[in-house]
Protein backbone atom coordinates (compact mmCIF):
# COMPACT_ATOMS: atom_id res chain seq x y z
CA UNK A 1 0.00 0.00 0.00
CA UNK A 2 2.61 2.35 0.65
CA UNK A 3 4.34 1.88 -2.54
CA UNK A 4 1.75 3.02 -4.08
CA UNK A 5 0.47 6.11 -2.09
CA UNK A 6 3.94 6.92 -2.87
CA UNK A 7 3.86 6.02 -7.07
CA UNK A 8 0.05 8.65 -6.64
CA UNK A 9 2.26 11.55 -4.53
CA UNK A 10 4.43 11.21 -7.60
CA UNK A 11 2.03 11.67 -10.20
CA UNK A 12 0.17 14.62 -8.55
CA UNK A 13 3.39 16.49 -7.81
CA UNK A 14 4.67 15.89 -11.50
CA UNK A 15 1.31 17.13 -12.71
CA UNK A 16 1.22 20.06 -10.65
CA UNK A 17 4.60 21.43 -12.31
CA UNK A 18 3.41 20.14 -15.58
CA UNK A 19 0.20 22.54 -15.21
CA UNK A 20 2.29 25.11 -13.52
CA UNK A 21 4.06 25.91 -15.98
CA UNK A 22 3.68 29.21 -18.58
CA UNK A 23 2.70 29.08 -22.07
CA UNK A 24 4.59 31.39 -24.43
CA UNK A 25 2.83 33.52 -26.07
CA UNK A 26 4.32 33.00 -29.14
CA UNK A 27 0.88 33.84 -31.27
CA UNK A 28 1.66 37.08 -31.57
CA UNK A 29 4.46 36.05 -33.96
CA UNK A 30 3.53 38.88 -36.77
CA UNK A 31 1.97 42.11 -37.85
CA UNK A 32 -1.16 43.53 -36.08
CA UNK A 33 -3.05 46.46 -36.48
CA UNK A 34 -5.23 48.38 -34.15
CA UNK A 35 -8.61 48.41 -35.44
CA UNK A 36 -9.71 51.93 -36.92
CA UNK A 37 -6.42 53.37 -36.75
CA UNK A 38 -2.76 53.33 -38.35
CA UNK A 39 -1.11 51.90 -34.96
CA UNK A 40 1.15 48.15 -35.46
CA UNK A 41 2.80 45.92 -33.47
CA UNK A 42 4.93 43.75 -34.78
CA UNK A 43 6.71 40.39 -32.98
CA UNK A 44 9.68 38.16 -34.34
CA UNK A 45 10.13 35.06 -32.68
CA UNK A 46 13.96 34.72 -32.20
CA UNK A 47 13.85 31.35 -31.14
CA UNK A 48 11.43 29.11 -28.46
CA UNK A 49 12.10 31.43 -25.31
CA UNK A 50 12.49 34.89 -26.54
CA UNK A 51 10.57 37.44 -29.02
CA UNK A 52 11.07 41.27 -30.52
CA UNK A 53 8.57 43.71 -30.91
CA UNK A 54 7.78 47.28 -31.95
CA UNK A 55 5.10 49.26 -31.98
CA UNK A 56 4.86 52.06 -34.42
CA UNK A 57 2.56 54.42 -36.22
CA UNK A 58 2.12 55.09 -40.19
CA UNK A 59 1.11 58.59 -41.13
CA UNK A 60 1.48 60.05 -44.44
CA UNK A 61 3.33 57.35 -45.14
CA UNK A 62 5.70 57.94 -42.55
CA UNK A 63 6.60 55.40 -40.06
CA UNK A 64 7.49 56.56 -36.69
CA UNK A 65 8.47 53.74 -33.75
CA UNK A 66 7.10 54.53 -30.19
CA UNK A 67 8.11 51.37 -28.17
CA UNK A 68 10.19 48.88 -28.55
CA UNK A 69 9.31 45.32 -26.93
CA UNK A 70 10.58 42.40 -25.35
CA UNK A 71 9.11 38.48 -24.67
CA UNK A 72 11.61 36.20 -22.87
CA UNK A 73 11.90 33.41 -20.32
CA UNK A 74 13.97 34.28 -17.15
CA UNK A 75 14.18 31.85 -14.38
CA UNK A 76 11.54 30.45 -14.79
CA UNK A 77 9.35 33.23 -15.53
CA UNK A 78 8.05 35.00 -18.69
CA UNK A 79 8.86 38.46 -18.94
CA UNK A 80 8.04 41.63 -20.80
CA UNK A 81 9.64 44.65 -21.24
CA UNK A 82 8.20 47.87 -22.54
CA UNK A 83 10.91 50.78 -23.73
CA UNK A 84 9.09 53.61 -24.87
CA UNK A 85 11.58 56.01 -26.83
CA UNK A 86 11.84 59.03 -25.04
CA UNK A 87 10.66 57.81 -21.49
CA UNK A 88 12.41 57.10 -18.63
CA UNK A 89 15.67 57.46 -20.22
CA UNK A 90 15.32 54.91 -23.10
CA UNK A 91 14.90 52.31 -19.80
CA UNK A 92 12.77 49.74 -20.37
CA UNK A 93 9.97 48.80 -17.89
CA UNK A 94 9.44 44.84 -17.33
CA UNK A 95 6.31 43.41 -16.71
CA UNK A 96 6.05 38.99 -15.57
CA UNK A 97 3.46 37.11 -16.81
CA UNK A 98 1.09 36.35 -13.82
CA UNK A 99 -1.54 34.43 -16.07
CA UNK A 100 -1.16 32.65 -19.26
CA UNK A 101 -4.24 30.23 -20.23
CA UNK A 102 -6.55 32.05 -22.84
CA UNK A 103 -5.58 35.30 -21.38
CA UNK A 104 -1.84 36.50 -21.23
CA UNK A 105 -1.62 39.23 -18.28
CA UNK A 106 1.62 40.38 -17.49
CA UNK A 107 1.45 42.70 -14.05
CA UNK A 108 4.13 45.38 -12.98
CA UNK A 109 1.86 46.72 -9.71
CA UNK A 110 5.21 49.27 -8.73
CA UNK A 111 4.82 50.52 -12.11
CA UNK A 112 2.47 54.08 -12.55
CA UNK A 113 0.82 53.41 -15.84
CA UNK A 114 0.18 50.95 -16.83
CA UNK A 115 0.64 47.84 -14.24
CA UNK A 116 -1.15 45.46 -15.75
CA UNK A 117 -0.93 44.36 -19.93
CA UNK A 118 -3.75 41.57 -21.22
CA UNK A 119 -3.37 40.15 -24.50
CA UNK A 120 -5.95 37.66 -25.71
CA UNK A 121 -5.67 35.41 -28.85
CA UNK A 122 -9.71 35.87 -29.97
CA UNK A 123 -8.38 33.86 -33.56
CA UNK A 124 -5.57 33.53 -35.42
CA UNK A 125 -6.08 36.93 -37.09
CA UNK A 126 -7.71 38.57 -34.22
CA UNK A 127 -6.29 39.77 -30.62
CA UNK A 128 -7.74 42.11 -27.88
CA UNK A 129 -5.27 44.12 -25.80
CA UNK A 130 -6.14 45.76 -22.77
CA UNK A 131 -3.73 48.35 -20.70
CA UNK A 132 -5.05 49.01 -17.00
CA UNK A 133 -3.96 50.81 -13.19
CA UNK A 134 -5.78 47.65 -12.08
CA UNK A 135 -8.57 49.81 -10.57
CA UNK A 136 -10.45 52.68 -12.75
CA UNK A 137 -8.13 53.77 -15.76
CA UNK A 138 -8.11 51.31 -18.73
CA UNK A 139 -8.10 51.28 -22.73
CA UNK A 140 -8.79 48.65 -24.63
CA UNK A 141 -8.74 47.90 -28.36
CA UNK A 142 -8.73 44.75 -31.10
CA UNK A 143 -5.87 44.41 -33.44
CA UNK A 144 -6.20 42.44 -36.47
CA UNK A 145 -3.01 40.45 -38.03
CA UNK A 146 -1.72 41.65 -41.13
CA UNK A 147 0.52 40.88 -43.69
CA UNK A 148 4.25 41.93 -43.44
CA UNK A 149 4.76 46.29 -43.28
Amino acid sequence: MRRGTVLLVVLFVGMGSAFAQNVFPDFLQGTWKMEGKGVYERWDKLNDYSMKGVSYVIENSEVTVFEYLDLFYDKGKVNYTATVVGENEGKGIIFTMTRSDSIFIFENLQHDFPKIITYQKVSDSEMWVKISDGTDKELSWVMKKVNKL
